[in-house]
């Protein structure tokens, strides 16, 4: 036996639906029992026994099949379902039904290969733009991390201001007569430069003003109504 047997809906069209159950039973059984050329091996007993049935009821079942049958639509051995060889029976158009069988398995066979195909194109589409959106997001936090590692850097690396207190205190360590309130609100008000460059070391800044004002609070760089502004307290 092969172990499998393509049942056709066509069956419930054909005679043999009218019959009685046990012939239907046996029918059914008998073709789940045939191997690839039709053939069944059995006994009566034993044919019975696997179609769950009476030997009366089996022996009467056979007769049928193997009578002709004007009714049928398989003119073929004039409607006969079955004929007796040594050892068991031949299902005599199981031939046709075993062609039909595999044109409708290669078209079954395609239509599943055909869904699976688009099945896996659809998700791996799926997949690609996962993947390319994944890729961005991750090359948009790599340009987020390195925008802060910049940031960072130039943070570090970027001069603190001095408060007054700092000013004062460092005067008073240095012991020089710079007037550190002049000194602080005149880089206040020009953006903490040195010339046309940003102020990088404050202390340097109020040390070359001890320099070149000589210790007081003059300064080479203050000159007309800026001097004038500082020493009015402005």
């Amino acid at each position: 036996m092969t172990g499998y047997t393509k049942l056709f809906n066509s069956i419930l069209a054909s005679t043999i639906w009218d019959e009685d159950k046990d012939t239907k039973i046996l029918w059914i059984t008998m073709l789940a029992m045939s191997d690839m050329q039709g053939k069944i091996e059995a006994s009566i007993p034993g044919l019975a026994h696997l179609a769950r049935i009476g030997v009366p009821e089996t022996e009467a079942g056979l007769k049928k099949l193997l009578a002709s049958d004007p009714y049928s639509r398989t003119k073929e051995h004039d409607g006969r379902r079955i004929a007796e060889i040594d050892g068991g029976w031949l299902i005599l158009n199981r031939a046709k039904y075993r062609e039909k069988m595999t044109a409708d398995e290669r078209r079954e066979y395609r239509a599943e290969w055909m869904r699976n195909k688009r099945k896996d194109e659809r998700e791996q589409s799926v997949n690609s733009r996962e993947q390319t959106c994944t890729v961005l997001t991750q090359k948009e936090v790599e340009v987020e991390v390195e925008k802060e590692k910049s940031k960072s850097k130039a943070g570090a690396h970027a001069p603190t201001n001095p408060t007054l207190q700092q000013v004062i205190d460092y005067c008073k360590e240095r012991n020089n007569a710079v007037n550190a309130q002049q000194w602080h609100d005149y880089y206040c008000s020009n953006g903490w430069k040195v010339g046309r460059n940003a102020m990088k070391d404050w202390k340097a800044a109020v040390r070359r003003w001890e320099r070149n004002g000589n210790g007081n609070a003059t300064h080479p760089a203050i000159t007309g109504n800026v001097m004038d502004r500082f020493k009015a307290g402005a």
